[in-house]
């Protein structure tokens, strides 16, 4: 690790907040679904280079998710990845949207919406996942913070 990067995880590490950690996930990250051949299964996917992994680390811990940040080795002329991926109804009800919905600008996050709204119309999504925009439109996760 250079002294460059070296410098910028001990600045990161001194003062996280909650903010930077939502932030930077939204950022890193998508709003996506995985297709298991039956259902479509809603989940948030963030990628990063692999020298990069510890900031994926420390933003999904600071939000409460214990989801494993992978490391994918690299091909032919591209570099290894870190991706987080969070899948699980569990998470993804209870930590990552209760977290974004703490910042005040969530509800003007275009992707996110258009996320809720496949949840609800797309008839593969299991029906434990249609939960998660019901919630969200009821104000319920607005309230918690």
């Amino acid at each position: 690790m250079s002294d460059k990067q070296s410098q910028n995880k001990d600045a990161i590490e001194e003062k996280p907040s909650r903010e930077w950690a939502i932030g930077f996930l939204l950022a890193a990250g998508n709003f996506t679904f995985l297709s298991n051949g039956k259902e479509l299964l809603p989940m948030f996917v963030a990628k990063l280079g692999a020298e990069k992994a510890w900031m994926l680390i420390l933003a999904a811990k600071m939000i409460g998710l214990k989801n494993k940040v992978y490391i994918y080795g690299s091909k032919e002329k591209r570099r290894a990845q870190a991706v987080l991926m969070v899948r699980g109804v569990g998470p993804l009800k209870s930590k990552l949207i209760p977290s974004l919905f703490y910042t005040q600008f969530i509800h003007k996050h275009l992707p996110l919406m258009d996320w809720f709204e496949n949840i609800e119309k797309n008839k593969k999504v299991p029906e434990r996942y249609k939960i998660i925009p019901r919630l969200a439109r009821s104000g319920f996760y607005k309230n918690r913070n």
